[in-house]
Protein backbone atom coordinates (compact mmCIF):
# COMPACT_ATOMS: atom_id res chain seq x y z
CA UNK A 1 0.00 0.00 0.00
CA UNK A 2 1.29 3.45 -0.91
CA UNK A 3 2.07 5.78 1.97
CA UNK A 4 0.38 9.15 2.37
CA UNK A 5 3.75 10.76 1.60
CA UNK A 6 3.98 8.89 -1.71
CA UNK A 7 0.39 9.78 -2.60
CA UNK A 8 0.93 13.44 -1.77
CA UNK A 9 4.07 13.50 -3.92
CA UNK A 10 2.30 11.79 -6.84
CA UNK A 11 -0.62 14.18 -6.57
CA UNK A 12 1.71 17.18 -6.83
CA UNK A 13 3.77 15.70 -9.67
CA UNK A 14 1.51 13.27 -11.62
CA UNK A 15 3.89 13.25 -14.59
CA UNK A 16 6.68 11.46 -12.68
CA UNK A 17 7.38 7.72 -12.38
CA UNK A 18 5.94 7.45 -8.87
CA UNK A 19 2.50 8.58 -10.05
CA UNK A 20 2.62 6.26 -13.07
CA UNK A 21 3.40 3.32 -10.78
CA UNK A 22 0.40 4.15 -8.60
CA UNK A 23 -1.86 4.36 -11.66
CA UNK A 24 -0.59 0.98 -12.93
CA UNK A 25 -1.33 -0.65 -9.57
CA UNK A 26 -4.98 0.43 -9.74
CA UNK A 27 -5.47 -1.26 -13.10
CA UNK A 28 -7.25 1.83 -14.46
CA UNK A 29 -8.96 1.12 -17.79
CA UNK A 30 -9.90 3.89 -20.20
CA UNK A 31 -13.15 2.03 -20.93
CA UNK A 32 -14.28 2.09 -17.30
CA UNK A 33 -13.12 5.38 -15.79
CA UNK A 34 -14.94 6.06 -12.50
CA UNK A 35 -17.23 9.09 -12.64
CA UNK A 36 -15.36 10.86 -9.83
CA UNK A 37 -12.06 10.48 -11.71
CA UNK A 38 -13.62 11.74 -14.95
CA UNK A 39 -15.02 14.79 -13.16
CA UNK A 40 -11.64 15.59 -11.58
CA UNK A 41 -9.97 15.22 -14.98
CA UNK A 42 -12.51 17.58 -16.55
CA UNK A 43 -11.93 20.22 -13.88
CA UNK A 44 -8.17 19.86 -14.42
CA UNK A 45 -8.45 20.50 -18.16
CA UNK A 46 -10.92 23.36 -17.75
CA UNK A 47 -8.60 25.11 -15.30
CA UNK A 48 -5.64 24.61 -17.63
CA UNK A 49 -7.23 26.01 -20.78
CA UNK A 50 -8.69 28.93 -18.81
CA UNK A 51 -5.25 29.77 -17.39
CA UNK A 52 -6.39 29.21 -13.81
CA UNK A 53 -4.65 27.49 -10.90
CA UNK A 54 -5.55 23.92 -10.08
CA UNK A 55 -4.53 22.00 -7.02
CA UNK A 56 -7.30 20.90 -4.62
CA UNK A 57 -6.19 20.09 -1.08
CA UNK A 58 -7.66 16.62 -0.43
CA UNK A 59 -4.95 14.91 1.59
CA UNK A 60 -7.37 13.80 4.29
CA UNK A 61 -8.73 11.02 2.07
CA UNK A 62 -6.60 8.32 0.45
CA UNK A 63 -9.40 7.56 -2.02
CA UNK A 64 -9.69 11.20 -3.13
CA UNK A 65 -5.93 11.50 -3.47
CA UNK A 66 -5.84 8.42 -5.69
CA UNK A 67 -8.72 9.78 -7.77
CA UNK A 68 -6.71 12.95 -8.32
CA UNK A 69 -3.65 10.95 -9.44
CA UNK A 70 -5.80 8.83 -11.77
CA UNK A 71 -7.37 11.98 -13.19
CA UNK A 72 -4.09 13.08 -14.79
CA UNK A 73 -3.84 10.38 -17.51
CA UNK A 74 -7.57 10.75 -18.17
CA UNK A 75 -7.18 14.53 -18.48
CA UNK A 76 -4.39 13.95 -21.01
CA UNK A 77 -6.82 12.02 -23.20
CA UNK A 78 -9.54 14.66 -22.83
CA UNK A 79 -7.21 17.49 -23.80
CA UNK A 80 -5.76 15.42 -26.68
CA UNK A 81 -9.21 14.89 -28.15
CA UNK A 82 -9.81 18.66 -28.17
CA UNK A 83 -7.51 18.84 -31.22
CA UNK A 84 -6.02 22.15 -30.09
CA UNK A 85 -2.29 22.77 -29.73
CA UNK A 86 -3.16 25.79 -27.58
CA UNK A 87 -4.99 23.50 -25.13
CA UNK A 88 -2.03 21.09 -25.07
CA UNK A 89 0.35 23.97 -24.33
CA UNK A 90 -1.92 25.35 -21.59
CA UNK A 91 -2.26 21.91 -20.00
CA UNK A 92 1.52 21.48 -19.93
CA UNK A 93 1.99 24.99 -18.59
CA UNK A 94 -0.36 24.27 -15.68
CA UNK A 95 1.97 21.58 -14.30
CA UNK A 96 5.04 23.68 -15.01
CA UNK A 97 3.62 26.54 -12.92
CA UNK A 98 2.46 24.18 -10.18
CA UNK A 99 5.96 22.71 -9.97
CA UNK A 100 7.46 26.17 -9.48
CA UNK A 101 4.99 26.93 -6.68
CA UNK A 102 5.59 23.61 -4.94
CA UNK A 103 9.39 23.67 -5.16
CA UNK A 104 9.64 27.31 -4.09
CA UNK A 105 8.65 26.18 -0.61
CA UNK A 106 10.89 23.10 -0.50
CA UNK A 107 14.29 22.70 1.12
CA UNK A 108 17.40 22.80 -1.04
CA UNK A 109 17.94 19.04 -0.80
CA UNK A 110 14.45 18.36 -2.19
CA UNK A 111 15.02 20.74 -5.12
CA UNK A 112 18.34 19.05 -5.94
CA UNK A 113 16.77 15.58 -5.76
CA UNK A 114 13.89 16.68 -7.98
CA UNK A 115 16.27 18.09 -10.61
CA UNK A 116 18.27 14.86 -10.58
CA UNK A 117 15.09 12.82 -11.07
CA UNK A 118 14.38 14.90 -14.17
CA UNK A 119 17.93 14.08 -15.35
CA UNK A 120 18.95 17.74 -15.49
CA UNK A 121 22.75 18.01 -15.75
CA UNK A 122 24.10 20.66 -13.37
CA UNK A 123 26.53 21.41 -10.55
CA UNK A 124 24.99 22.51 -7.24
CA UNK A 125 26.78 25.56 -5.79
CA UNK A 126 24.23 26.47 -3.12
CA UNK A 127 25.52 30.03 -2.77
CA UNK A 128 23.26 32.99 -2.16
CA UNK A 129 23.61 34.40 -5.69
CA UNK A 130 24.69 31.22 -7.47
CA UNK A 131 22.49 28.25 -6.60
CA UNK A 132 23.73 26.08 -9.48
CA UNK A 133 25.71 26.14 -12.71
CA UNK A 134 25.18 24.41 -16.04
CA UNK A 135 26.99 24.05 -19.32
CA UNK A 136 25.74 26.77 -21.66
CA UNK A 137 24.89 24.16 -24.30
CA UNK A 138 22.71 22.25 -21.81
CA UNK A 139 21.02 25.48 -20.78
CA UNK A 140 20.27 26.37 -24.40
CA UNK A 141 18.24 23.19 -24.78
CA UNK A 142 15.54 25.17 -22.99
CA UNK A 143 13.45 27.67 -24.93
CA UNK A 144 13.04 30.60 -22.57
CA UNK A 145 10.93 33.51 -23.81
CA UNK A 146 11.43 35.82 -20.83
CA UNK A 147 14.13 38.48 -21.05
CA UNK A 148 15.28 37.56 -17.56
CA UNK A 149 16.43 34.12 -18.74
CA UNK A 150 18.31 35.27 -21.85
CA UNK A 151 22.07 34.54 -21.90
CA UNK A 152 22.91 38.23 -22.17
CA UNK A 153 21.49 38.72 -18.67
CA UNK A 154 23.40 35.87 -17.06
CA UNK A 155 26.90 35.37 -15.67
CA UNK A 156 28.87 33.05 -17.96
CA UNK A 157 32.41 31.79 -17.35
CA UNK A 158 34.37 29.03 -19.09
CA UNK A 159 31.34 27.76 -20.96
CA UNK A 160 29.14 27.55 -17.85
CA UNK A 161 26.14 29.65 -16.87
CA UNK A 162 25.50 30.55 -13.22
CA UNK A 163 21.92 30.52 -11.95
CA UNK A 164 20.13 31.87 -8.91
CA UNK A 165 17.68 29.61 -7.09
CA UNK A 166 14.73 31.17 -8.93
CA UNK A 167 16.44 30.76 -12.29
CA UNK A 168 17.26 27.14 -11.53
CA UNK A 169 13.63 26.53 -10.60
CA UNK A 170 12.65 27.96 -13.99
CA UNK A 171 15.01 25.48 -15.66
CA UNK A 172 13.28 22.67 -13.77
CA UNK A 173 9.83 23.97 -14.72
CA UNK A 174 10.77 24.23 -18.38
CA UNK A 175 11.84 20.58 -18.20
CA UNK A 176 8.46 19.70 -16.65
CA UNK A 177 6.66 21.57 -19.44
CA UNK A 178 8.57 19.56 -22.05
CA UNK A 179 7.94 16.24 -20.28
CA UNK A 180 4.18 16.82 -20.25
CA UNK A 181 4.02 18.46 -23.69
CA UNK A 182 6.08 15.71 -25.34
CA UNK A 183 3.64 13.14 -24.00
CA UNK A 184 0.78 14.89 -25.85
CA UNK A 185 -1.36 14.33 -27.75
CA UNK A 186 -2.06 10.85 -26.43
CA UNK A 187 -2.06 8.43 -29.36
CA UNK A 188 -5.40 6.67 -29.02
CA UNK A 189 -7.43 5.46 -32.02
CA UNK A 190 -10.71 5.67 -30.15
CA UNK A 191 -11.95 6.86 -26.77
CA UNK A 192 -15.13 6.18 -24.78
CA UNK A 193 -18.09 8.39 -25.67
CA UNK A 194 -18.16 10.03 -22.24
CA UNK A 195 -14.56 11.23 -22.65
CA UNK A 196 -15.24 12.56 -26.14
CA UNK A 197 -18.29 14.39 -24.78
CA UNK A 198 -16.11 16.07 -22.13
CA UNK A 199 -13.68 17.24 -24.83
CA UNK A 200 -16.56 18.60 -26.88
CA UNK A 201 -18.04 20.32 -23.83
CA UNK A 202 -14.79 22.14 -23.03
CA UNK A 203 -14.32 23.12 -26.68
CA UNK A 204 -17.82 24.61 -26.72
CA UNK A 205 -17.07 26.63 -23.59
CA UNK A 206 -13.85 27.91 -25.16
CA UNK A 207 -15.66 28.97 -28.33
CA UNK A 208 -18.05 31.07 -26.21
CA UNK A 209 -15.09 32.73 -24.49
CA UNK A 210 -13.39 33.41 -27.81
CA UNK A 211 -16.56 34.76 -29.42
CA UNK A 212 -16.74 37.33 -26.62
CA UNK A 213 -13.08 38.30 -26.97
CA UNK A 214 -13.29 41.88 -28.23
CA UNK A 215 -10.56 44.23 -29.43
CA UNK A 216 -10.78 48.02 -29.35
CA UNK A 217 -9.68 49.44 -32.69
CA UNK A 218 -10.02 52.55 -34.80
CA UNK A 219 -13.05 50.79 -36.32
CA UNK A 220 -14.59 50.51 -32.87
CA UNK A 221 -14.76 47.40 -30.72
CA UNK A 222 -14.33 44.42 -33.02
CA UNK A 223 -17.12 41.90 -32.46
CA UNK A 224 -16.15 38.35 -33.55
CA UNK A 225 -19.81 37.29 -33.40
CA UNK A 226 -20.39 39.52 -36.46
CA UNK A 227 -17.69 37.87 -38.58
CA UNK A 228 -18.71 35.98 -41.70
CA UNK A 229 -18.64 32.15 -41.23
CA UNK A 230 -15.28 31.84 -43.03
CA UNK A 231 -13.58 34.57 -40.98
CA UNK A 232 -15.10 33.31 -37.73
CA UNK A 233 -13.73 29.82 -38.37
CA UNK A 234 -10.23 31.07 -39.22
CA UNK A 235 -10.24 33.42 -36.23
CA UNK A 236 -11.35 30.68 -33.82
CA UNK A 237 -8.73 28.29 -35.15
CA UNK A 238 -5.99 30.86 -34.52
CA UNK A 239 -7.20 31.43 -30.97
CA UNK A 240 -7.27 27.66 -30.46
CA UNK A 241 -3.67 27.40 -31.63
CA UNK A 242 -4.66 25.24 -34.60
CA UNK A 243 -2.78 25.15 -37.86
CA UNK A 244 -4.17 27.48 -40.52
CA UNK A 245 -2.99 27.49 -44.14
CA UNK A 246 -0.86 30.35 -45.43
CA UNK A 247 -3.78 31.65 -47.52
CA UNK A 248 -6.09 31.37 -44.50
CA UNK A 249 -3.66 33.33 -42.33
CA UNK A 250 -3.30 36.03 -44.98
CA UNK A 251 -7.09 36.25 -45.45
CA UNK A 252 -7.98 36.65 -41.77
CA UNK A 253 -5.01 38.93 -41.00
CA UNK A 254 -5.78 41.29 -43.89
CA UNK A 255 -9.48 41.21 -42.95
CA UNK A 256 -8.66 42.26 -39.39
CA UNK A 257 -6.28 44.95 -40.62
CA UNK A 258 -9.17 46.40 -42.61
CA UNK A 259 -11.29 46.42 -39.47
CA UNK A 260 -8.55 48.41 -37.76
CA UNK A 261 -6.86 45.84 -35.52
CA UNK A 262 -3.42 47.03 -34.40
CA UNK A 263 -0.09 45.25 -34.98
CA UNK A 264 0.38 44.03 -31.40
CA UNK A 265 -3.15 42.61 -31.23
CA UNK A 266 -2.64 40.79 -34.52
CA UNK A 267 0.69 39.32 -33.45
CA UNK A 268 -0.87 38.11 -30.19
CA UNK A 269 -3.62 36.45 -32.22
CA UNK A 270 -1.01 34.32 -34.02
CA UNK A 271 1.12 33.66 -30.93
CA UNK A 272 -0.29 30.20 -30.14
CA UNK A 273 -0.17 28.87 -33.68
CA UNK A 274 2.23 25.99 -34.47
CA UNK A 275 5.78 27.09 -35.34
CA UNK A 276 5.05 30.70 -34.33
CA UNK A 277 8.03 32.94 -35.01
CA UNK A 278 7.65 36.42 -33.54
CA UNK A 279 10.21 38.05 -35.83
CA UNK A 280 8.69 36.65 -39.02
CA UNK A 281 5.11 37.27 -37.90
CA UNK A 282 5.91 40.84 -36.83
CA UNK A 283 7.49 41.58 -40.21
CA UNK A 284 4.53 40.17 -42.16
CA UNK A 285 1.93 41.95 -40.02
CA UNK A 286 3.83 45.23 -40.22
CA UNK A 287 3.83 44.96 -44.02
CA UNK A 288 0.08 44.37 -44.05
CA UNK A 289 -0.59 47.36 -41.82
CA UNK A 290 1.72 49.62 -43.83
CA UNK A 291 0.00 48.69 -47.11
CA UNK A 292 -3.60 48.57 -45.85
CA UNK A 293 -4.56 51.57 -47.99
CA UNK A 294 -3.17 49.95 -51.14
CA UNK A 295 -5.14 46.70 -51.12
CA UNK A 296 -8.31 45.02 -49.91
CA UNK A 297 -8.48 41.73 -48.05
CA UNK A 298 -9.68 38.80 -50.23
CA UNK A 299 -13.22 39.06 -51.59
CA UNK A 300 -15.76 36.24 -51.32
CA UNK A 301 -14.95 35.22 -54.91
CA UNK A 302 -11.26 34.99 -54.05
CA UNK A 303 -12.02 33.06 -50.84
CA UNK A 304 -14.05 30.55 -52.88
CA UNK A 305 -11.05 30.22 -55.16
CA UNK A 306 -8.85 29.59 -52.10
CA UNK A 307 -11.29 26.94 -50.86
CA UNK A 308 -11.99 28.98 -47.70
CA UNK A 309 -15.63 29.97 -48.35
CA UNK A 310 -18.09 28.14 -46.09
CA UNK A 311 -21.50 29.42 -47.26
CA UNK A 312 -23.30 31.86 -49.53
CA UNK A 313 -23.68 34.89 -47.28
CA UNK A 314 -25.29 37.14 -49.90
CA UNK A 315 -22.38 39.62 -49.92
CA UNK A 316 -19.28 40.09 -52.04
CA UNK A 317 -16.81 40.69 -49.22
CA UNK A 318 -16.38 39.58 -45.57
CA UNK A 319 -15.94 43.23 -44.52
CA UNK A 320 -19.35 44.03 -46.02
CA UNK A 321 -20.86 41.11 -44.10
CA UNK A 322 -19.36 42.53 -40.89
CA UNK A 323 -20.59 46.07 -41.59
CA UNK A 324 -24.11 44.83 -42.34
CA UNK A 325 -24.18 42.93 -39.04
CA UNK A 326 -22.80 45.94 -37.18
CA UNK A 327 -25.35 48.33 -38.71
CA UNK A 328 -28.16 45.94 -37.85
CA UNK A 329 -26.87 45.73 -34.27
CA UNK A 330 -26.66 49.52 -33.89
Amino acid sequence: MDSLTDLAFAQKFPFLIKAKQIVEKTGLSIDSVPEDVLNRATLMVKAAVAGKEYFPEIRASVELMKNEILAFPVAKIIVSKMNSSNALDSFSELFSKNTFNFLSNEKTEKIIDFALELKIVFDPLLEKENFASMKVLDYLENDFSSTQMKLVNKRIENGRIFLSKNDFLRVICQKVFLIVRNSLPVQLDSAPKKILLKSKEINSELEKIYSNKNYSTSFGVIKPDFFSPCMKELYTKLLNGENVSHLGRFAVASFLVQLGMQEKQLIDLFRKTPNFNEKTTSYQIKRLVQKKDDFSSPSCAKLREYGLCLSNCGVKHPVQFYKNKLEGFN
